[in-house]
């Protein structure tokens, strides 16, 4: 409180008790309503940067995937035998000067890519995290004596046509899919269903 008339006109401007208690209120009100905005932009950040991680390694599996398959050798005494979790096959990718003997294969939220020169050499191995609970290989061709058709596991020894990687997400959203026509077989557009195991017809 403001005692003499001097004291008094310096204290005119400044604030009383409750014009600070006042400000004081309606910072808090406005930090309450800031901080779940600023949250959620945090989260939303977080799941953007996630997202985009996730295209990433699929990207990058997709282009492995195309590169060792697409490159799929078609010669005596090779062979290309698969199931629903593995391939194996010969190849010469891009770069590659020897045939080499190749495994692509599912395993604890991973695809494996193992190659090594059919003659003898060091082995070369690539792990791509795919973070999903399931993946499983579809093969579309003709095996042995078998009809023109998909199929869970290939028996050899040439190779389907197309092969189909499927991957189901641990929680909720869409299946992701790579379809690769094999590099030593005709190439095949197909509109693949997983749901059906079938090609759209006349294909």
């Amino acid at each position: 409180m403001c005692r003499s008339d001097a004291i008094e006109k310096a204290c005119d401007g400044g604030f009383t008790l409750t014009e600070t208690l006042v400000a004081v209120a309606l910072l808090a009100l406005v930090a309450s309503a800031a901080v779940p905005a600023l949250l959620g932009g945090v989260d939303a950040h977080a799941r953007l940067t996630s997202l985009a991680a996730e295209r990433e390694a699929h990207s990058a599996l997709e282009r492995a995937v195309r590169e060792v398959v697409g490159a799929t050798v078609d010669a005596p005494g090779q062979m290309f035998e698969a199931d629903n979790s593995a391939l194996h096959f010969s190849a010469q990718p891009a770069g590659a000067t020897d045939l080499m003997k190749v495994t692509i294969e599912a395993q604890n939220h991973n695809i494996i890519i193992t190659a090594a020169p059919v003659n003898g050499g060091p082995m070369l191995q690539e792990a791509i995290e795919i973070g999903t609970a399931f993946a499983g290989f579809y093969f579309y061709g003709r095996p042995q004596d078998e009809p023109l058709g998909w199929y869970r596991s290939w028996p050899g020894p040439n190779p389907p046509r197309l092969v189909v990687l499927d991957m189901a997400p641990d929680e909720g959203g869409g299946l992701r899919r790579i379809e690769v026509s094999v590099g030593a077989r005709t190439a095949l557009s197909c509109d693949y269903d997983s749901g059906l195991q079938a090609c759209r017809e006349g294909i």
